[in-house]
């Protein structure tokens, strides 16, 4: 994972997914509607991992 480890997350039921990292002076929420929100945790460190690349 390429986000601090100073960062944190949460995910609810629903499909909100909060990513806080301190360190990079980053936030971020998504929304979404999920029938099962657990199918898409395998692809939330596939996210960071994009997302942080992209910053400088």
């Amino acid at each position: 994972m390429l986000r601090s480890e100073r960062s944190y997350n949460h995910s609810g039921y629903g499909g909100a997914r909060l990513l806080v990292d301190p360190d990079a002076e980053l936030v971020v929420s998504m929304y979404m509607c999920e029938k099962h929100p657990e199918s898409y945790n395998d692809d939330m460190g596939n996210f960071t991992n994009i997302l942080y690349s992209s910053l400088d």
